[in-house]
């Protein structure tokens, strides 16, 4: 089989989609132009994170690290050994693509995951403990799991950056197929929940940042709940610091969340985040999440996308937000990978064309009430019927 050939962006993504397409592929020109040429060490260890998980996979890396020629192999999963991470990227770097690639493995997997499990700017494990790992139940991931087969994340030791040493626990069950989704409907936020975490620090960071965050939240809502949670020193690893995670859960079951921590990947301490201004700033990312109008908050459109791409050959449709500039580069490989496009449409046209079908009349007036300022966004698709073959070998 011919290879297809890319450049050096979305590097994981090409990765994972190589795997779950059996279509090898070869990236090239990594970094060229860049004083530290080729690939980055997140890079490297999420290479050999494949190849813990994976059974035939051949990796081809130039001397320079510039190039690479991956041909997949068959996903095994089953009982892992615990893998160390780059602590270049937080843990949930690892395993937003490993929630796209353990459902189809021969066997149920547990795997442990130990680095970084906290940085400003990367979704926060608690966010895929929360809200992530719900969302995929609605495609039939773990939905019927047994106590053996259980879909949960759990976080036994905290790992600030930049040392890290944390630990993360994944358990995947494996699935035949996934459920076509159909969810557009956002509903109305009726509570928020959330959680501080610090580690090696003071506990009273956790309880000013919570009440920083309540205090903007309860002018609009009573039903909030953030608790907190202290990780002593043989529950955490070298490094001090704190993090916190949001969600808001609707009158739908739509789940938008948002994170911030006081620490960057490089183990750099943002100075203006006190604990006041953390819960600030991680309620006003909350906000901004809910003002889009979509179903999943702008870190879930991806796997969304890939999800209802792998589901049944019938339409799945879901609705977010803003697209970022992300979610378009995915799109882009779906359509090399599988050869499916999704169709785009505003929530907005979609009511229009409705109303008009019902020859009901439309003023602008009407459309920013029902659907707010920003115009969120109908993502429909038809999946390909991807189907878990190695575990019907099995």
């Amino acid at each position: 089989m011919s290879r297809i050939i890319f450049d050096e962006s979305s590097f994981a993504m090409k990765i994972t989609l190589s795997l779950l397409s059996s279509k090898p592929i070869e990236i090239n020109n990594i970094r060229v132009l860049e004083a530290d040429m080729g690939l980055k060490e997140h890079e490297k260890s999420f290479l050999n994170l494949i190849k813990h998980i994976t059974l035939g996979t051949k990796i081809e890396i130039s001397t320079t690290e510039d190039n690479v020629i991956f041909t997949p192999g068959t996903i095994e999963g089953g009982d892992l050994d615990v893998f160390e991470c780059s602590n270049s990227r937080s843990l949930s770097y690892y395993i937003e693509y490993l929630l796209l690639l353990l459902p189809f493995a021969r066997e149920n997997t547990v795997i442990g995951l130990s680095g970084v499990t906290d940085a400003d700017e990367e979704l926060s494990l608690d966010v895929i403990k929360d809200v992530t790992i719900p969302s995929l139940k609605y495609f039939g991931i773990g939905r019927s799991s047994t106590s053996r087969g259980a879909f949960d994340l759990q976080i036994p030791r905290r790992g600030m950056p930049p040392l890290g040493k944390g630990l993360a626990v994944l358990r995947v069950p494996s699935v035949n197929q996934l459920n076509v989704v159909d969810f557009t409907d956002p509903g109305l936020i009726h509570d928020i929940r959330g959680i501080v975490c610090t580690a090696r620090c003071q506990t009273q960071f956790g309880r000013s940042a919570a009440f920083s965050a309540k205090g903007l939240f309860q002018q609009l809502l009573s039903d909030i709940d953030i608790a907190t949670r202290h990780y002593g020193k043989d529950k955490s690893g070298d490094s001090p610091g704190f993090s916190m995670e949001l969600h808001a859960t609707s009158t739908s079951q739509a789940m938008l969340s948002s994170s911030a921590c006081a620490c960057s990947i490089e183990g750099r301490h943002i100075t203006h985040y006190t604990p006041e201004s953390l819960g600030k700033k991680c309620a006003e990312r909350l906000f901004r999440e809910i003002s889009e109008g979509g179903v999943v908050d702008s870190s879930h459109q991806v796997i969304m996308m890939v999800l209802m791409t792998l589901a049944p050959e019938k339409m799945s449709r879901i609705r977010i937000g803003r697209i970022t500039p992300r979610s378009i580069r995915v799109l882009r490989l779906l359509k090399e990978f599988f050869g499916v496009s999704f169709n785009l449409q505003t929530a907005d046209e979609r009511w229009v064309q409705k109303c008009i079908r019902e020859k009901k009349e439309v003023t602008k007036r009407e459309k920013r009430s029902k659907h707010g300022e920003q115009e969120s966004i109908i993502c429909v698709c038809q999946g390909i019927g991807y189907k878990n073959v190695a575990r019907q070998v099995k």
